[in-house]
């Protein structure tokens, strides 16, 4: 078993449904919830679009990371999802792996810990709500460090305390 660190994301739809979807199928297919953040509010980020509900979850899965993500881009083509153009778009639901456990794993189509989780505010304010002592495996930083350091300057606030 290891311990997994993911972000929800929608921006679409009804956005409180999309993740509560996300977390049933999350639930149900990649192991037992452990921890979630409140749900945070932030700008569209890298586009112009509408505004995202985030929220970071921790679960305990018996799954690698690559079958993690292979179930994960079925949810989200399941869902409504289109395919990832080369630039940022809406999206009714959007789920990242950030760790895998203390795990370096760089594969074509993955990275973990997520490859550009320090530099977006969105990703840090939930994390830190969560998992604020967590240490990046390759950065050697807790989450509170890492959102202290954040060169993204956009807003992420508090949505809804779970």
């Amino acid at each position: 078993m290891e311990n997994v660190v993911l972000i929800l994301g929608s921006n679409l739809g009804v956005r409180t449904l999309n993740l509560e979807l996300a977390r049933r199928f999350i639930q149900e297919h990649l192991g037992e919830i452990t921890g979630r953040s409140s749900i945070c509010s932030s700008s569209s980020w890298g586009f112009e679009g509408k505004e995202f509900l985030n929220q970071v979850i921790s679960i305990r899965s018996i799954l690698n990371a690559p079958s993690i993500l292979k179930e994960i881009k079925d949810f989200e083509r399941n869902s409504g999802r289109k395919e990832r153009a080369k630039s940022y778009a809406d999206r009714t639901i959007d789920i990242d792996i950030l760790y895998y456990g203390d795990q370096v794993v760089e594969e074509e189509g993955l990275t973990v810990p997520h490859h550009a989780m320090q530099n977006r505010r969105f990703v840090l304010t939930p994390l830190v709500n969560l998992l604020p002592e967590y240490v990046h495996p390759i950065l050697k930083k807790t989450s509170v460090e890492l959102l202290e350091l954040c060169p993204d300057k956009g807003t992420c606030e508090v949505w809804k305390d779970v």
